[in-house]
């Protein structure tokens, strides 16, 4: 069996447009081959999902912070001119979540946030699904959680491959040369209740998939021509890159690149499936390669240099009310805490009585990890933090930038230099001095 997996983003199909350039784009790619289309929820419906379930927490104005979620599918149905069936589809969805939002169930955040942000890639697929058989293209739609089965771990559910790989070929192996519409981001646990696989998991999901079919390739939509050595919009003078090692993306992407999710590749690595990144924008642009390559091609990476910055950090710094006991002694509290708070730590530096972690900022987990780390230890943070990281550093910037003395942390390996830092410091005065370089 030979298939392709494609992912399309929210950015991709944020308007009718949108959705009309990327039938088209799927219509070129089609040619009577195996396609199996992975989708986002449209534009910014996450966000104003997440915003409507604050709302129905805090027993707010519901039909208002759900008439922009209603007025963008709904406009969607209009302009693109969908059959009855679908307009029914996305009516059925629609009010199914004003009746979930109406009446939450008595559950933690994390079990509520999945079954209600889970619409977004429910809405977006189904819509682009009926677009394409409009188009008159052979298409089914799909619901993921049949086929991609987790942990009950909500908001970073772990995928339970035993499960999930032989559903995943039992639905597609034998299938006819089609297209299949599917949701990213979103799967189910055991008994049935959706999950989801973390913040911008789409690509994860198309990962997956691809995984578990042998697919002869997975390539990501973007509104950005590929991947450059640093973040164009920051950096004008970032340089495109035609084809790039998993192990650099993977580097790259854990600490701040934002163009493809950290937890995609690795996957995608090990079965040696290669990753495109292209623009929906340039269709025929062959965009970025990423595959694994021999160890004479990554060599000649040492000498480009990559920049990524990870935002929305926090700086925690971790100390044992006893002092009788060293580093190695309260480590593995320190981070179990971490893990069953659902926080991803970035950074890592520690002495004989103090242990500093880097970490994603949540506003709603990171709380609650303070509290029960305060049980047990002292503790300090920072917050408004960015984690800059430079891969490949030459020499002369190392020099320079190991001059300034307003770090919060800095670290440093053969390859790599990582500056944590306050986001005035990083506005003010970093970024202008990277820019020059």
């Amino acid at each position: 069996m030979e298939i392709e997996v494609h992912k399309f983003g929210g950015a991709s199909l944020a308007n009718p447009d949108g959705v009309k350039r990327m039938g088209a784009i799927v219509q070129q790619l089609y040619k009577g081959k195996k396609l199996l289309l992975v989708v986002s929820a449209m534009g910014k419906t996450t966000n104003a999902l997440e915003h409507a379930l604050s709302v129905a927490l805090k027993h707010g104005d519901l039909s208002e912070a759900l008439r922009p979620i209603e007025t963008l599918h709904n406009e969607m149905l209009s302009k693109l001119e969908l059959e009855p069936e679908a307009t029914r589809n996305v009516a059925r969805l629609l009010n199914d979540l004003d009746v979930l939002l109406s009446n939450l169930p008595t559950a933690d955040y994390d079990e509520l946030y999945d079954q209600v942000i889970a619409n977004g890639e429910l809405l977006s697929s189904l819509i682009f699904a009926a677009h394409l058989a409009q188009m008159g293209l052979e298409v089914e739609w799909v619901d993921v959680r049949a086929i991609l089965r987790t942990n009950s771990a909500h908001r970073s559910a772990i995928i339970d491959s035993s499960i999930s790989s032989p559903l995943v070929q039992a639905k597609f192996a034998n299938s006819p040369n089609k297209i299949f519409v599917t949701q990213g981001f979103i799967a189910s646990d055991a008994v049935g209740a959706t999950t989801t696989l973390g913040r911008e998991g789409s690509d994860y999901s198309a990962a997956l998939l691809g995984c578990f079919l042998s697919a002869r390739s997975v390539s990501i939509w973007k509104d950005v021509p590929g991947l450059f050595s640093a973040d164009p919009k920051q950096f004008p003078n970032a340089q495109p890159i035609a084809a790039i090692d998993y192990r650099e993306v993977i580097e790259m992407s854990y600490n701040g690149a934002k163009v493809i999710h950290e937890k995609a590749l690795k996957p995608l690595q090990n079965a040696n499936i290669p990753l495109y990144v292209r623009t929906f924008l340039a269709p025929n642009e062959a965009g970025t390669c990423i595959n694994n390559w021999q160890e004479a091609e990554r060599r000649n990476w040492e000498t480009v240099p990559l920049i990524a910055v990870q935002e929305r950090q926090v700086l925690l710094t971790v100390s044992p009310r006893d002092l009788s006991f060293a580093i190695q002694d309260y480590a593995s509290r320190v981070f179990e805490l971490v893990r069953t708070h659902h926080l991803t730590v970035r950074l890592i530096q520690n002495s004989a009585v103090r242990f500093s972690l880097s970490m994603d900022y949540d506003a709603v987990h990171f709380p609650h990890l303070l509290a029960a780390l305060h049980e047990q230890f002292y503790t300090s943070y920072n917050l408004d933090v960015l984690l800059l990281s430079i891969r490949h550093i030459p020499a002369r910037w190392r020099e320079i930038l190991t001059q300034f003395n307003n770090y919060l942390l800095l670290q440093e390996t053969r390859s790599t230099a990582q500056y944590l830092i306050h986001r005035n410091v990083w506005e003010e005065e970093l970024a202008p001095l990277l820019k020059t370089m």
